[in-house]
C-alpha cells in the first residue's frame, strides 16, 4: 500500500509541474496576443484611412472625366474663384 501511495503522490507531483508549464505557456501566448492587438491598427481606423484616400482619387477622377469630356481644363477666375465649369461636388476642398 505505501508504494501505491508514493507513485499516486510522484504522479500528483508531475502532474501540478505539468500543469503550471502549461499556465505559463498560456499567460506567454495571451501577452504575445495581446502585444499584437496594441500594434495593430484597429480595423474602424484601417477604414477610415482607405476612405481619407479614396476621395481625393474619385474627385480627382471626376474632374479628369469632365475635363474629357468638355474639352477644357477646369480654370480659375481672376478673382481665383473655379470659373464656374465645375459643378460645385467635383470640387477639392
Amino acid at each position: 500500500m505505501g508504494a501505491m501511495a508514493l507513485d499516486l503522490e510522484a504522479l500528483r507531483r508531475r502532474l501540478n509541474e505539468r500543469r503550471d508549464v502549461v499556465l505559463e505557456r498560456l499567460r506567454s501566448a495571451s501577452e504575445s496576443l495581446d502585444e499584437l492587438d496594441r500594434s495593430q491598427p484597429s480595423e474602424a481606423e484601417e477604414e477610415a484611412q482607405e476612405l481619407n484616400i479614396a476621395r481625393p482619387q474619385v474627385t480627382l477622377d471626376q474632374r479628369s472625366r469632365h475635363q474629357r469630356d468638355t474639352g477644357r481644363p477646369v480654370g480659375r477666375d481672376r478673382a481665383g474663384d473655379v470659373a464656374g465649369r465645375v459643378p460645385a461636388d467635383l470640387l477639392i476642398r
